[in-house]
């Protein structure tokens, strides 16, 4: 049809999943585009985008969305995001999961306002694969739980920054 998937081979993984108690989430993200601040920006652009998505996912099964706006610049048109995935989600039945990505550090400079979040997210998910890379002169662990008492480790854990986060307000049963 077109949208670039293999329509009978996703339905088999979404009933797959379904079968086995699974919620099967579409991710809605890109990487720096700006399509999402373009959406935002017109109340009629989102609308349309809103109704999209959600007919799509609803067609194919899909239990809600996960965002991973990476990374937002612009705060209030983010929440607008949110707000309008949020209300368009509790009008299905059985109503339907949101979740969010973000950056693996609290303090990034980006504009994810987690309080607000709270409100309208079921889940919260960290991007743990921001703990380690290529800018590190260390080569160990991607993700682990706490600092390595290693010689000249340089890379994050996730205890310290997960403490961070829910010091800031996240709600801890929605924290992933």
């Amino acid at each position: 049809d077109g949208d670039g998937c293999n329509q009978p081979i996703q339905a088999d993984l979404i009933n797959l999943a379904h079968q086995n108690g699974v919620k099967v989430l579409l991710g809605l993200g890109g990487v720096f585009d700006g399509q999402f601040e373009l959406i935002t920006a017109d109340p009629a652009m989102l609308s349309a985008y809103v109704s999209s998505v959600s007919a799509y996912a609803r067609s194919r099964g899909y239990d809600g969305f996960d965002v991973d706006w990476e990374f937002v610049w612009d705060e209030v048109g983010y929440i607008r995001l949110i707000q309008a995935l949020r209300a368009e989600l509790d009008t299905w039945n059985p109503r339907g999961i949101l979740t969010e990505a973000v950056p693996g550090w609290y303090n990034s400079g980006y504009g994810y306002d987690i309080p607000t979040m709270n409100a309208y997210l079921d889940q919260i998910n960290w991007m743990d694969y921001d703990l380690s890379g290529s800018w590190n002169t260390y080569t160990g662990f991607q993700t682990p739980l706490y600092p390595p008492n290693y010689l000249n480790y340089d890379g994050e854990a996730i205890d310290p920054l997960m403490t961070d986060y829910l010091a800031r307000v996240v709600n801890p049963s929605k924290a992933a």
